[in-house]
């Protein structure tokens, strides 16, 4: 990058050393190489409140975007965010995508990612939960210890938060050098904050700047709002707390529950601000993988295109209208089509479409009926 224009102090002394509110809000760099070394906060270089960037720097070429997973746009910079209501499964795709990142294998099964190390810090599901999931899942993506031995930890429950005093010095110590940092849940990140309060955001302003000087990509996790009353439907008003939350945010996702057994819904509602089109929805489906006849030995989170799982719903659906068309015609043969659709209690559009198709396929039979009408009658087939 080109010239940077730093200008220095004068006459004005900078802010005291333990002043972490101002330095947070300011964005001291700090010697962090001096703080890795000796572990305390002591020597403090005499910094500018502003660091600008003059017009070289501005219009410098800018290097490649070191993406984590390209394919989400999940990047150092701003936080981003996965967002669901409780017991949706985003913790355990998160950990799906972290032990892909330490492994260097992709992520659900169709994304590809930068392989480096990761840090999972597990706020709420604690050791036994979260080492548990780690196995099955490794189980289910068929990798060992081994492939992942180096890159990947878990801290549970740790008291590192986003809110403390040190922040941003603690921060930059565990995340220099770090590919993905995976924080579960934001409001046990944030002990005591008011997630309903715009101030909130200073705490995930704090992680971005470590983002941007480690050139680590956080993912938080956070729990969404309930589907308010009134049935709007903007999934940006999904994410719980203030807008600021949102507002603070890089890339967001909303996961939502399609009903048991079914596949998870991934929305991207918010792109970052360096990518261009949006990340098309698509689908996770939660697998048991058997081993040695223990049915849920393993687990596998799949990415399903949506259309792909719309067109296997449809024959399902397809056969059910089928079949209250024809027990209607086989219970009154030749029925009328006005008569047929009312008593199949199908929507007149729906009931068209599938007895065109039941005439073509020979599984029914239509004929003129009184004052251009259609009758219908049963046939082998049916």
């Amino acid at each position: 990058m080109g010239a940077i224009s730093v200008p220095a102090f004068e006459d004005e002394e900078p802010p005291p050393p333990n002043d972490a509110d101002y330095l947070r809000v300011n964005g001291f760099d700090h010697d962090h190489e001096a703080l890795k070394a000796n572990g305390t906060q002591e020597a403090k270089p005499k910094l500018p409140r502003v660091v600008w960037h003059d017009a070289d720097a501005i219009f410098a070429p800018l290097p490649p975007i070191e993406w984590a997973v390209e394919g989400l746009q999940l990047t150092a910079g701003r936080v981003n965010m996965l967002n669901a209501l409780g017991n949706s499964a985003k913790s355990m795709a998160a950990q799906d995508m972290a032990l892909s990142i330490a492994a260097g294998s992709l992520v659900f099964g169709h994304f590809s990612c930068t392989r480096g190390p990761v840090k999972h810090l597990d706020y709420e599901q604690g050791l036994r939960a979260s080492a548990r999931r780690y196995q099955r899942l490794a189980i289910g993506k068929g990798l060992s210890v081994e492939d992942v031995r180096g890159n990947l930890s878990l801290s549970s429950f740790p008291e590192l938060y986003a809110n403390s005093d040190d922040a941003y010095e603690a921060f930059m110590r565990e995340c220099d050098g770090v590919q993905l940092v995976i924080l579960d849940a934001f409001i046990g990140s944030v002990p005591g904050a008011k997630e309903n309060e715009s101030g909130v955001r200073m705490h995930l302003d704090v992680l971005s700047r470590v983002s941007e000087r480690t050139s680590c990509t956080f993912l938080m996790l956070h729990h969404s709002a309930k589907p308010p009353k009134d049935g709007a439907s903007d999934k940006r008003l999904s994410v719980r707390g203030s807008g600021a939350i949102f507002d603070a945010c890089g890339a967001v996702y909303f996961m939502s529950n399609q009903g048991k057994d079914k596949p998870r819904l991934c929305e991207q509602i918010k792109p970052p601000a360096i990518a261009g089109a949006e990340v098309p929805p698509f689908l996770l489906a939660i697998e048991d993988v058997e081993v040695g006849g223990h049915a849920t030995a393993g687990v596998r989170v799949a990415y399903r295109p949506v259309e792909s799982v719309e067109a296997e719903a449809k024959p399902d659906k397809y056969e059910a209208d089928a079949a209250k068309l024809i027990a209607a015609v086989q219970a009154e043969p030749g029925i009328t089509q006005s008569r047929l659709v009312l008593k199949a209690g199908i929507k007149k559009t729906r009931a068209l479409a599938v007895l065109a198709e039941l005439v073509e396929e020979g599984r029914l039979a239509d004929l003129p009926g009184p004052k251009n009408s259609r009758t219908y009658r049963p046939t082998e087939e049916s």
